[in-house]
């Protein structure tokens, strides 16, 4: 099952996955934001579907969190 960027956030942040925030400083879940800047990275093998809609394998989402 592939879940969008929005979903794929909501899944890290109920597993507890933080990342450093450099713009307010901290730490805390990753964005929707963030997640679609690591797909143009290559971090996740995305897809964008229907114009401006990532959709991330799952399986891969799980192994970010290891």
């Amino acid at each position: 099952m592939d879940m969008t960027t929005h979903e794929a956030a909501a899944y890290l942040a109920f597993a507890g996955y933080t990342v450093k925030r450099r713009r307010v400083g901290g730490e805390g879940p990753p964005s929707a934001e963030t997640i679609k800047v690591w797909c143009t990275q290559g971090k996740f093998t995305g897809a964008r579907k229907s114009g401006r809609v990532w959709l991330i394998p799952s399986d891969e989402i799980k192994r970010k969190i290891g």
